[in-house]
């Protein structure tokens, strides 16, 4: 089907694939670091952050919806003052979905994995991560995480709108709404 569309123009913009394991599984990858609980950071810092991953779009009234629903958990890692990563858990039809993850390192984004995962002990877990990170990759293989689908996301230039500008590279959890 990929070839099929790649010949009338539309290009591969990135692969994910949406995996799925028990929230104990992971906690032995934990090591230490200043996590912060949601209630400790400025969801502007929070912002700030997605604006470098999703260049070009508005996304704080998502935020303060997914931030102030009472049934969600967000986490925010600072060295020092600075947020270096943020991630937030929401109840799901089944388990919880985890979305998004964004770390500045690997460190990071295991710490705030295995530190939302103990507040929903023995849950199911989804993620959609993105095969070009090569430690999620690596983790689902690890943990035999079952793997639910893989999506390429293809676009046509010019037709109903462009591939979304993005800078990838602290993005560790996401999920289909948020990519459209």
């Amino acid at each position: 089907m990929v070839k099929k569309y790649e010949s009338i123009g539309f290009e591969k913009h990135f692969m994910f694939s949406g995996i799925r394991f028990n929230s104990n599984v992971i906690k032995d990858e934990k090591t230490n670091t200043n996590i912060k609980f949601s209630h400790d950071f400025n969801i502007n810092e929070v912002v700030a952050m997605d604006s470098n991953t999703f260049m070009d779009q508005n996304r704080e009234p998502m935020f303060s919806m997914l931030i102030n629903n009472k049934n969600n958990f967000s986490l925010a890692a600072y060295d020092g003052d600075k947020i270096v990563g943020f991630g937030l858990l929401r109840k799901a039809s089944v388990g919880y979905r985890l979305a998004p993850l964004y770390a500045s390192s690997d460190t990071i984004a295991i710490n705030l994995l295995c530190e939302l995962c103990d507040l929903v002990p023995n849950q199911t877990i989804d993620v959609d991560f993105l095969h070009q990170n090569k430690f999620m990759m690596d983790l689902s293989k690890k943990h035999e995480m079952l793997v639910l689908d893989n999506v390429i996301r293809m676009f046509k230039p010019g037709v109903l709108f462009d591939a979304p500008r993005m800078n990838t590279s602290n993005l560790y959890g996401m999920c289909s709404w948020e990519v459209g």
